[in-house]
């Protein structure tokens, strides 16, 4: 492997640049079926310049390696939320740490439920509307980008029912919102 470099750029200059290579894996993506099978994705499509689909393969390859890279890179600098640990219970001076926002949906009997925890169904815990909201929208922007591969439908794609809430720690493990409902994830 080569040098490794830092590269620093704005949040839309980055979206742009992921745009640009999943066209590339596309578009190589469509050579290597019109190698393989003779038919090319739509009647507009150009193929591009190769060898076989072997070669149009490894660089599709080579193109989803880029986008999964940035990818992960993005996801690990992000500041997401905070997981509260479940013990010790929380003294009288952490009940302030302990407030925050969370991710809810309605269930079916309209009873507020918390959408998102960690790995041991813990309550993620955002220390800003704003971050919860973006987090909200990150998932919309994964679901959108699911129903452009085909892997998910457009209704699925394109609905919202998480929402926001403001919670606090009422005692170990149970979190209420701002009217005092008891909220479980």
């Amino acid at each position: 492997m080569g040098n490794t470099y830092t590269i620093r750029l704005e949040a839309n200059d980055i979206g742009q640049i992921l745009d640009g290579l999943r066209c590339r894996a596309e578009s190589w993506r469509g050579t290597m079926q019109y190698h393989e099978t003779g038919t090319t994705p739509n009647d507009t499509f150009v193929i591009e310049e190769c060898r076989d689909a072997d070669e149009a393969r490894k660089l599709t390859a080579c193109y989803d390696r880029l986008v999964g890279e940035i990818e992960g890179q993005l996801t690990s600098q992000r500041k997401g939320p905070r997981t509260i640990p479940s013990f010790p219970p929380p003294s009288t001076a952490q009940l302030s740490y302990l407030d925050g926002f969370c991710i809810c949906i309605d269930t079916c009997f309209q009873v507020k439920k918390i959408a998102v925890t960690d790995q041991l169904n813990r309550p993620c815990i955002f220390n800003s509307e704003r971050a919860a909201q973006a987090e909200i929208v990150e998932n919309l922007m994964t679901r959108l980008h699911e129903f452009l591969d085909g892997e998910r439908d457009y209704e699925d794609a394109i609905t919202i029912d998480e929402f926001v809430e403001r919670v606090h720690l009422k005692s170990n493990e149970i979190w209420v919102d701002e009217n005092g409902n008891s909220l479980s994830p």
